[in-house]
């Protein structure tokens, strides 16, 4: 099972064609509720990429990108995507018990 970490940045399939990047965050609808999900990243188009850009790109493209139903690890339980169809909020996780 694929772990995610919080304020890393991932990138999930939105439709066929495409794709966004988007990044792990923890209290959805309020502070405290321990919900995760996953916040879009604006895209910023740069005169010049430093070293850090370059390897975050290179880590993003050898992610596999995140589906609606994939179920990952995060701090330690399983946790289930679910895709909105939203600007900024790209989807939630729900706590699931893995039986194996």
């Amino acid at each position: 099972m694929k772990k995610l970490h919080l304020n890393e940045t991932y990138t999930v399939n939105i439709h066929k064609t495409f794709s966004a990047r988007s990044q792990l965050m923890r209290d959805y609808k309020k502070i405290g509720d321990g919900i995760y999900w996953l916040m879009q990243k604006a895209c910023v188009i740069k005169s010049f990429y430093s070293e850090s850009d370059k390897t975050e790109n290179r880590r993003l493209l050898n992610l596999a990108p995140i589906n609606n139903g994939d179920v990952f690890e995060i701090d330690g339980n399983a946790y289930q995507f679910y895709f909105f169809k939203d600007c900024a909020v790209l989807g939630t996780f729900k706590k699931i018990e893995v039986t194996e």
